[in-house]
């Protein structure tokens, strides 16, 4: 009786197994993508992607291929950087204006190696001679400064400053700047005076041009007028101005109304308050550093920062106070008076204050071989000309942004 039970079981097993792997089979026939991507990855058939970061591991989906597979092994793809991708796909993005791949590619011609190197330096300037605007080229240059290391992309920038030299000056400058801003994304190291010539050439024409639009008392975009009452002084109008948080001093005006000093002012003269911010942002890896007014870059200058060990943090500051001809408070507890030959600060000192970092600023240098380098004890150094002009145009209370962008 027992054997018998046994065997009725067994073949009552049988028959629910074929029941069940016939209706499987049904199924498998019927499944829409959404069914079979979802057996696919109950089965852990996508443990491993089959993209270029792991070719060979994994069974990629056993054949399925619906659209819940493929968003899966799309959103892998997309965590693999793209500055790992082989530089056949690179190509293919430049050839494709792939606005992503465009970013990177002069950056990764410096690191390729021929025949690549080649191939991307072709397609890149196919996708340069294929732009027909200013704002196409400077697509092609990409967000950091990796076309000034090279042949072909200082060819290209000299292409994009002829074309922004063809532009009425409120569209040039708005164009200068967003070059320069390049420019300053990314290393710059002192032997490499190509690209420091280059930087300059660009600079030289983007200085005009501020100096023709925003340093314009007759042009009044972004800026109020204000007419010089008797007795009025440059200093007692900007602490006007002031009170209504739009930070001037008298030499920031000044500058943008070409006046030569602040106590040269005549009664009925009217006058430009710019209303957006003065600021200032230095690249640590270009050793550049730019003042703004608001978006635009009015000034550009070469600057060293901090050695290693004493680095310049990346934050930012305010500017605290403005001294000259300052006492030096040295890290040795000593004070070296002004002129004294210790003395490292020069004739002016940019005080920038943070809650967490202290006794960093802006100087001029007895050694300006060490600008463009990382030399200092974090602060920031200048070319005498240039701190002192620095000194004059940012306001106490100006932002002071330091940054190491690629």
């Amino acid at each position: 009786m027992l054997r018998f039970v046994i065997g009725l079981l067994a073949v009552v097993s049988v028959y629910l197994g074929w029941q069940w792997y016939s209706d499987k089979l049904s199924h498998a026939g019927t499944a829409g993508p959404a069914d079979l991507a979802f057996e696919a990855a109950s089965e852990g058939a996508s443990a491993g992607p089959s993209g270029p970061a792991n070719a060979g591991k994994g069974t990629a989906g056993k054949g399925t291929s619906g659209p819940g597979t493929v968003a899966k092994q799309e959103a892998v793809k997309s965590t693999v950087p793209l500055q790992a991708s082989a530089p056949g796909k690179i190509v293919q993005g430049i050839a494709a204006a792939d606005e992503e791949v465009l970013e990177i590619g002069f950056q990764r011609l410096l690191e390729a190696q021929e025949p690549q190197r080649g191939k991307l330096a072709a397609a890149l300037r196919k996708a340069a001679d294929g732009a027909t605007d200013v704002a196409g080229q400077m697509r092609v240059l990409g967000r950091a400064n990796g076309f000034l290391h090279s042949t072909e992309g200082r060819k290209l920038v000299r292409k994009v400053l002829a074309g922004i030299k063809r532009l009425d000056r409120e569209k040039a400058i708005v164009k200068s700047t967003l070059l320069l801003e390049k420019c300053m994304r990314g290393p710059i190291e002192k032997k490499q005076n190509e690209a420091f010539d280059l930087v300059n050439e660009v600079y030289g024409h983007h200085k005009r041009l501020v100096n023709q639009v925003t340093f314009n008392p007759s042009r009044l975009t972004k800026a109020r007028s204000h007419k010089v009452k008797p007795g009025e002084t440059l200093n007692g109008i900007a602490a006007k101005y002031r009170r209504d948080k739009i930070w001037m001093e008298g030499w920031t005006l000044c500058y943008v109304n070409r006046i030569g000093r602040p106590n040269r002012l005549q009664a009925g003269k009217t006058i430009k308050i710019p209303v957006e911010p003065v600021w200032a942002k230095l690249e640590k890896d270009s050793y550049l550093m730019a003042v703004y007014i608001g978006d635009t870059i009015v000034r550009l200058y070469w600057v060293g920062h901090g050695k290693d060990g004493c680095s310049t943090p990346e934050t930012t500051f305010r500017v605290a106070d403005k001294l000259s001809n300052p006492d030096w408070y040295a890290p040795d507890g000593n004070t070296y008076a002004f002129g004294h030959p210790k003395n490292v600060l020069g004739r002016y000192f940019v005080k920038f204050a943070h809650d967490s970092f202290s006794g960093f600023g802006a100087h001029g240098t007895a050694a300006p071989e060490t600008v463009r380098t990382r030399s200092s004890l974090g602060c920031i150094r200048m070319h005498d000309a240039d701190i002192e002009e620095f000194f004059r145009l940012v306001p106490r209370g100006s932002k002071i942004v330091i940054a190491a962008s690629r």
